[in-house]
């Protein structure tokens, strides 16, 4: 479980984060929406100890994160940033990056870890090519391959910063089918997502901010229901009743 207690921050004199009351439960997977500047990214860095608030504090399973070791904090929450350097590693040596809290820089490569390696790169579709350079990799390729390292690093809890971004359609479905499933496992997984059908057809919960602040909050069908899409993001949401349950178009809201 992740608590945010009256959490602010923000950059020189003003805010990005304002007052910030939230808890994130195991067992769901929520995913973070809103406009360009709206906070999304800065939430997941706060849980993420990259920034500090300027105010509040940030829990861990009922353990201030400010009083966490850094390995301590990574065997116990893992990030998947936007963006990052290309590595001159190959596949398999990436993915064993996310042993490093558990087991050190020069950890044994023992049969175990082994094993949880090999499975992490199984699970994300990327042991058969675990030998090839990162470099030689498609984008695809590369999310599913940070994916297993982050699988590798077993956290309880899970942040994805657009995971989905410039994915096709079918890698896409395919990651979030991940996300809910690390949810499924117990996890508490928090992903931000700009594809607000992806969200609204995978999450549990939807967070919607604007400005830095938490403007809704609930089940897909609330958001839905109380307006706040169209009011904050100037689109409208319609439901679509399939074999496999409700999805949402996205369509242009009055503010188009």
């Amino acid at each position: 479980m992740i608590e945010l207690q009256q959490v602010s921050f923000g950059y020189g004199g003003g805010f990005a984060a304002r007052d910030w009351n939230l808890t994130l439960e195991d067992h769901s997977l929520t995913a973070v929406i809103g406009e360009n500047g709206s906070g999304k990214t800065t939430l997941l860095r706060l849980l993420a100890g990259e920034l500090r608030p300027r105010e509040g504090r940030i829990l861990l399973d009922g353990r201030d994160t400010a009083s966490l070791p850094k390995r301590a904090l990574a065997r116990s929450l893992s990030y998947f940033p936007q963006g990052r350097p290309i590595p001159d590693m190959t596949v398999e040596e990436v993915v064993s990056l996310g042993r490093y809290p558990h087991v050190g820089a020069r950890g044994e490569r023992t049969p175990a870890e082994r094993q949880r390696i090999l499975f992490a790169m199984e699970r994300a579709g990327v042991a058969s090519f675990a030998s090839r350079p990162v470099r030689e990799l498609s984008y695809g390729e590369r999310q599913r391959v940070y994916l297993a390292m982050q699988l590798a690093q077993d956290a309880n809890h899970c942040l994805f910063d657009e995971p989905t971004n410039f994915l096709d359609a079918a890698a896409a479905f395919s990651m979030l089918e991940q996300l809910r499933a690390l949810a499924g496992e117990g996890r508490c997984v928090l992903c931000v997502l700009h594809d607000l059908s992806l969200a609204m057809q995978y999450a549990h919960r939807i967070l919607l901010l604007h400005g830095g602040r938490l403007v809704a909050d609930g089940t897909p069908e609330q958001i839905d229901a109380s307006g706040a899409v169209e009011e904050y993001l100037g689109v409208a949401l319609r439901r679509v009743e399939t074999s496999n349950g409700a999805v949402y178009a996205v369509t242009p809201g009055h503010r188009v």
